[in-house]
C-alpha cells in the first residue's frame, strides 16, 4: 500500500465499504454488494460468462424493436411477441443442428489469458495480477 498515491485512498475506502465490508471491532461488516454477487473467480475457472452481455443484448433488441420511448401496452406486447418469435426460430435452428454464432477470436484469446492469470493467482503479487487483468480487459474494447 506504500506504493499507492494518496489520492487513491478515498476510492479504496469506498470499495471496501461497498464491495468487501469494513472492519468494525475485529469483525467485517457485510458490504452493500457482497463478493458472491460480483466476484467472477469461479466463473472464470468454470469457463462461464463473466458478464451479463446476453441480458444487455436482449435489452438492446427490445429497444430497437420498440422504436418509441413510451409504447402503449398493446404495442409493447406486440413487440415482445415479435422478439419471442425470433428467439424461438433461433433456438429451433440450434435444435436442428445449426451451430451457434462463434465468439470472436479476440474474446476467445482474452478469455484464455484471463483464465491463465486466475489459475496463476497464488504465484503472483497482487499488483502484477491486477495489471494483467486490466491489460486484458482493455483489449476487449
Amino acid at each position: 500500500m506504500d506504493e499507492l498515491p494518496e489520492e487513491i485512498f478515498p476510492l479504496l475506502e469506498w470499495f471496501e465499504e461497498n464491495y468487501i465490508g469494513t472492519v468494525v471491532r475485529n469483525r467485517r461488516r457485510n458490504p452493500l454488494f457482497p463478493p458472491i454477487i460480483w466476484n467472477v473467480h469461479d466463473r472464470v475457472l468454470n469457463k462461464d460468462d463473466r458478464t451479463n452481455n446476453h441480458a444487455e443484448a436482449a435489452n438492446h433488441r427490445l429497444n430497437l424493436q420498440m422504436a418509441v420511448d413510451h409504447p402503449t401496452l398493446w404495442a409493447f406486447i406486440s413487440c415482445l411477441r415479435r422478439i419471442q418469435s425470433g428467439r424461438d426460430t433461433f433456438f429451433c435452428q440450434l435444435e436442428t443442428g445449426k451451430s451457434p454464432p462463434k465468439k470472436k477470436k479476440k474474446y476467445i484469446d482474452v478469455d484464455k489469458r484471463i483464465l491463465k492469470l486466475v489459475c496463476d493467482y497464488d504465484n503472483r503479487n497482487i499488483m502484477s495480477f491486477l495489471r494483467g487483468i486490466a491489460h486484458n480487459l482493455s483489449k476487449m474494447t
